[in-house]
């Protein structure tokens, strides 16, 4: 019960850090502000994460943990090479696209200077793990003969930037809204048509 309750705590904890951090960024929120929404003590913050900083970076773990979930289900890599492609271009967008991940891109842009483990930590558990899962898809099919065999993870940075980059990048400093769903599923066919002619086996 001891190591239940503790981790019910713990995950609590996180949670409340989790909103405070991304509603108003790294530096005004306090860590006496956290413990009192959790009803706990500094204690745990230190003994668990040892401070305030090492706090943060388990929030942008679990935070990204969550936004990952629509690519652990990788079954989209069974499926034939377009219609995979597609299944796998929805989840990019749906996870790159999300308001908490645009929330908590902003903060890791706003607060990585003063703090520049934080990027660093993004970076490996956010793109990096997206650019692998892309990466196994790539791989996958180059191994069954319907993609040329060439470097699976520059594919899957092409793939998954030309559906991101220039889009995520107008919708973050407020230069253009969301996509509806026409727009999105004409970014995804232009997508899929430049890299299947590009990687074509």
């Amino acid at each position: 019960m001891g190591r239940t309750d503790s981790n019910a705590k713990r995950e609590l904890l996180l949670g409340i850090a989790a909103e405070r951090f991304l509603a108003s960024g790294f530096s005004a929120v306090s860590v006496d502000e956290l413990v009192a929404s959790a009803g706990q003590s500094k204690t745990n913050v230190y003994s668990w994460f040892g401070g305030k900083e090492g706090l943060f970076l388990a929030t942008i773990d679990r935070l990204l943990d969550a936004m990952l979930v629509p690519l652990m289900d990788n079954r989209f890599a069974l499926l034939p090479l377009s219609e995979g492609l597609r299944v796998l271009a929805d989840a990019v967008l749906t996870i790159v696209l999300g308001k908490d991940a645009l929330a908590l891109h902003r903060l890791i842009i706003a607060e990585s200077q003063a703090f520049p483990a934080i990027g660093r930590a993004w970076v490996v558990a956010g793109p990096e793990r997206t650019y692998r899962f892309c990466a196994d898809f790539v791989e996958a099919h180059q191994q069954a003969g319907r993609l040329r065999l060439a470097d699976p993870n520059r594919a899957a940075v092409f793939f998954h930037d030309m559906l991101t980059g220039d889009l995520e990048h107008r919708i973050l400093v407020g230069e253009r809204t969301m996509p509806d769903a026409a727009e999105r599923d004409r970014l995804i066919d232009a997508v899929i048509d430049v890299f299947t002619r590009g990687y074509a086996a």
